[in-house]
């Protein structure tokens, strides 16, 4: 008789867990899905990350090569306009002269400013004096 007791609770143990092992599969298969969505949000924004970090540092190179160049180049008084350097077809650069106030005409500003696609990236300014 305990054979059979026990033969009939397998089988009505059995009969309570049908599903179990799909409800455990879609539950797995759910965490993994929100697990791996994370991690290819992570890596698309590092991606976007690296994309204006590689503009941006672009963007300070040909800055400073274009204030080297002026600082290089002839004094021109303010308002003047300094010949640019050759960059990368979507940026753009100027160096333009500024008065340096409360000085003689022979100090003035140098204001370089570093463009992309007309976003202002990067602008520095330094003085130049007439030598």
């Amino acid at each position: 008789m305990a054979a059979g007791r026990s033969g009939r609770s397998s089988r009505r143990f059995l009969r309570d867990q049908r599903g179990g092992l799909l409800m455990e599969a879609v539950l797995a298969i759910g965490i993994l899905t929100g697990v791996l969505s994370f991690a290819v949000q992570g890596v698309a924004t590092g991606s976007k990350g690296m994309k204006t970090v590689r503009y941006l540092t672009t963007a300070q190179n040909i800055a400073r090569s274009q204030m080297e160049y002026t600082l290089n180049s002839a004094y021109c008084a303010a308002p003047c306009a300094y010949p640019t350097v050759t960059v990368p077809s979507t940026y753009s650069v100027t160096a333009e002269a500024e008065a340096f106030m409360g000085a003689d005409s022979n100090l003035g500003y140098v204001v370089v400013t570093v463009s992309k696609d007309d976003v202002v990236l990067v602008r520095i300014k330094s003085v130049k004096v007439n030598r």
